[in-house]
């Protein structure tokens, strides 16, 4: 559903006759203000409001347009898409042949509040892009005189080759709406149009004037709209559930619980999202006379068959979840938001070279794009945003409980990045970001210093890619090198980067050393091609570690997660013959083994990123506060490996994130 807001009727008319439009009025409920007008397509796929100006016109407009929207049965706004289409002044230089020409907003002030708020840029159009400054009232000559003039307007620094220049437009609604739809959607579901009417000041702008301007700019805003249409239209839609059994009659036939009812409902999600018929199995139920029970404990008795059967059906781990590239949106990393004070920075200069096409949108500080409310991974991962920053704190962390310490006392972790280019659908980092953009903070000098203090007095075993995969990023960040380098001057330092990722040339440009530990997950191809996705072949990652063997450098192997499917004791068979026999068994430092787990809170938003997903919806054991698969079935998935790789790697080498087989 796309919904339109304008100020003017001026504004509208071209569009409502375009699109063939009609009023409508509602019935008492949606309790639309005095100034809001409404229209609408015979199919109610489109909606036109128009608010009239100014800022308290459109605070006042946006709750009532949303309460509208749900009284019409729009309950969810999940599928709704809102575009601000204006006029607007353009204050940064002389109008000149900008007049009338339309601009796609990428970031928005609030005049009033001086804050900035930025729309995703997620579509692929031709619109030129410029910023947005909103104001309470019609600007005078000193205030244009003023953005004019000030550094606000234009952002351009020599020094490192980063030159942000951009056209500045001025109204008196786009903050405000913001603001207001903030409240209810994400910044991945609205956009914001402008066309060139004026300068702001000295000029006559009457309906006539502005309905001309909307018309010339027909053409852009209608493809705008198109794209937006199809980009919703071939997004993922959700797989029709193809089940006939009446849940509530089975759970009372059952009598089931209200948390029994719970893990039943996860059943149905679980095998709808890896195509297993549950029907069948709770038909045979039936027809067995196992069904209804008599009683609460043979009800638990037959969900826990149930669940039995159900799992045992799973026989790989199919997925609709990949998230793939298509001509609606914009290509990864087309737009850059830098804070201001890395302007001048050699390293945000180096990497911002390696993209001579992206936007750059000039930020203050990184959160203001990283931590938005209501962000959706899914929208932003296929046009994922780059973001240049600084970080401040600790910068070091004690290493978490579900990862493996290999022995280290003195176990820690940093993160100058955050968000990973790859999409494993079992990656913690759904759960952690609610951003599918990637930042990097360039200030890695300020982190050697931390581990300098760690260790004044101590060793420290650091992992330095827990929450992306710097290998897959070193072309662009060269993070790797610098990490390097800095290790070898320090010697109480070993430092681990993991990665899913292949690079045959890096090794060789590199020192060795023995407390530089590379480690490389690897899984199955019937894993790695189902749910890792635009992760490195098995056959490459392999490839890999043997240029990194041949280089010299320690190497880790890491069997973790090991994924549940009802034949792996064939896959992890083979997959472990493949591996061993491809590599340089002798050359390995260690080998770390750990099925799936999570902590409950990042589940819950994996399971919002990922509602089809096999490995999200599994129906795992809650075991003090950690999703984990049933513990028999973990004990033998994690044994049965155990025992393959110790049939080829001394046990005094394989570490488990439980100790519980040596």
């Amino acid at each position: 559903m796309i919904v339109l807001i304008l100020a003017l009727y001026s504004e509208a008319k071209p569009l409502i006759d375009f699109y063939k439009l009609h009023s409508t009025v509602l019935d008492k409920e949606s309790a639309l203000p005095s100034n809001l007008s409404k229209f609408a397509s015979d199919d109610n796929s489109m909606f036109l409001y128009v608010t009239r100006p100014g800022y308290i016109n459109s605070v006042i407009s946006i709750p009532a347009i949303i309460n509208d929207l749900s009284c019409i049965g729009h309950e969810s706004l999940n599928d709704s898409f809102f575009i601000n289409i204006g006029s607007a002044a353009l204050v940064s230089n002389t109008i000149g042949e900008a007049k009338g020409k339309l601009f796609l907003i990428n970031k928005i002030t609030d005049t009033i509040t001086d804050r900035d708020f930025y729309p995703d840029m997620l579509f692929n159009s031709e619109v030129e892009e410029a910023l947005l400054k909103s104001f309470p009232n019609v600007l005078n000559k000193s205030d244009i005189n003023n953005y004019r003039s000030g550094s606000c307007i234009s952002y351009d620094t020599a020094d490192y080759r980063i030159s942000v220049k951009k056209n500045v437009l001025a109204d008196m609604e786009g903050a405000f709406i913001y603001q207001a739809l903030s409240r209810y959607i994400g910044p991945h579901q609205f956009s914001f149009l402008k066309f060139i009417t004026d300068t702001g000041v000295d000029e006559t702008l009457n309906e006539e004037l502005i309905s001309k301007t909307v018309e010339e700019n027909l053409a852009p805003i209608s493809h705008y709209i198109d794209i937006v249409k199809e980009a919703i239209r071939a997004d993922y839609e959700s797989p029709a559930s193809r089940y006939h059994t009446d849940f509530d009659k089975l759970s009372t036939d059952g009598k089931m619980s209200k948390v029994m009812k719970d893990e039943l409902l996860q059943l149905f999600r679980y095998a709808q999202a890896s195509d297993i018929d549950i029907d069948k199995i709770i038909d045979s139920f039936y027809s067995e006379g196992l069904l209804p029970v008599k009683n609460k404990k043979d009800g638990k008795l037959l969900l826990e068959d149930l669940s039995r059967k159900v799992i045992n059906e799973t026989a790989k781990p199919s997925s609709n979840c990949n998230i793939t590239r298509d001509s609606y949106h914009v290509r990864p990393f087309s737009h850059i938001y830098i804070e201001e004070e890395l302007l001048n920075n050699r390293k945000a200069a180096d990497i911002v070279s390696h993209f001579p096409d992206s936007e750059l949108i000039i930020i203050r500080h990184y959160k203001d794009i990283f931590n938005r409310r209501r962000q959706s991974y899914r929208k932003q991962f296929r046009s994922k945003a780059l973001i240049l920053a600084r970080q401040e704190g600790n910068l070091i962390y004690p290493g978490a409980t579900v990862c493996q310490s290999f022995g280290n006392d003195n176990f820690y972790y940093a993160s100058n990045v955050y968000g990973c280019p790859f999409n494993c659908e079992y990656c913690y980092l759904k759960g952690l970001y609610e951003t599918g953009n990637i930042c990097l903070f360039v200030n890695l000098k300020d982190y050697f210093d931390k581990i300098d203090e760690i260790t004044a007095n101590k060793n420290a075993y650091i992992s330095i890619s827990y929450d992306t995969d710097l290998l897959a990023l070193e072309h662009i960040t060269g993070f790797i090198k610098e990490w390097h380098d800095y290790l070898l001057s320090n010697p109480k330092l070993s430092i681990e980067i993991r990665s899913k990722s292949a690079d045959l040339k890096l090794w060789q440009s590199l020192r060795a050393s023995d407390r530089f530990i590379v480690s490389f997950t690897l899984s199955p191809d019937e894993i790695s091609s189902s749910v890792e996705h635009l992760t490195a072949s098995l056959d490459n990652r392999l490839m890999s570690i043997r240029a990194c063997q041949d280089a010299g450098f320690k190497v880790r192997l890491s069997f973790d997660p090991i994924i549940y499917l009802s034949n792996y004791r064939e896959v992890y068979d083979s997959f472990l013959k493949k591996v061993f026999s491809n590599i340089d068994k002798d050359k390995i430092l260690d080998v770390s083994i750990g099925s799936f787990r999570i902590s409950q809170s990042y589940m819950k938003k994996m399971r919002k990123v990922s509602p089809y997903s096999p490995i999200t919806q599994f129906p795992y054991s809650n075991t003090d506060g950690y999703y984990q698969y049933p513990k028999e079935l973990q004990k033998a998935m994690e044994k049965y490996v155990y025992d393959l790789v110790k049939s080829e790697i001394s046990e005094d080498k394989i570490f488990l994130w439980k100790e519980e087989y040596q």
